[in-house]
Order: structure tokens, then sequence, then C-alpha cells
């Protein structure tokens, strides 16, 4: 899949915000990338061309109550979880001891 995202100059801070790049990445691989540079009569940009992959997809059973990043390292959790259970040949769910 690819995305484009452009981030334009903030005259007031003088600052490029990346905070929309880092969101949009934080569920996904990127394969590669282009970046530019560019600035018209009014504005100067960075445009950032993305090629990715999604790793890890929106869970209907997440807590409730996380911020973004509370989510992301859920997931993440998940992800691990699931993948040392495959290596394992055990199941990543954890079953309660009686």
């Amino acid at each position: 899949m690819y995305e484009i995202i452009t981030i334009p100059f903030n005259s007031i801070t003088k600052t490029f915000n990346a905070d929309d790049l880092n969101v949009f990445c934080l569920n996904k691989k990127v394969i590669s990338s282009k970046i530019e540079f560019f600035k018209d009569e009014k504005q100067a940009c960075w445009t950032v061309f993305l090629e990715y992959e999604t790793v890890l997809e929106k869970n209907s059973n997440e807590p409730a109550g996380l911020t973004e990043a509370g989510k992301l390292c859920y997931e993440k959790l998940r992800q691990w979880r699931k993948e040392t259970a495959e290596k394992e040949g055990a199941s990543p769910v954890k079953k309660s001891v009686s």
C-alpha cells in the first residue's frame, strides 16, 4: 500500500510538525520511502511518500480508555505473544489455572 503525507512549515513555531506522520506509522512497517522538500510562494513543506504494510490490525477486544500509545503497546504485546506462542507450539491465550 502507499501513502503520501505532506508536512507544512509552521511559521509561528518555526517547525515542521510530524505528528500526523508519526500517528500514521504507528501500526505500519515502512518498506520504502521518498522524502522531498518543496516551497511555493506561500508555504514550505516536506512531502513523504511511503510504501508500507499494515502490521497491527485494529482489535475490538482491546481495553477501553487507552491512549494511542497504550493501544500501540497493547497491540505489539498481542503480536509478540502470538509469534512467541507459534514458535513454541502453544496457545497465545492465557489459560486460567483451576
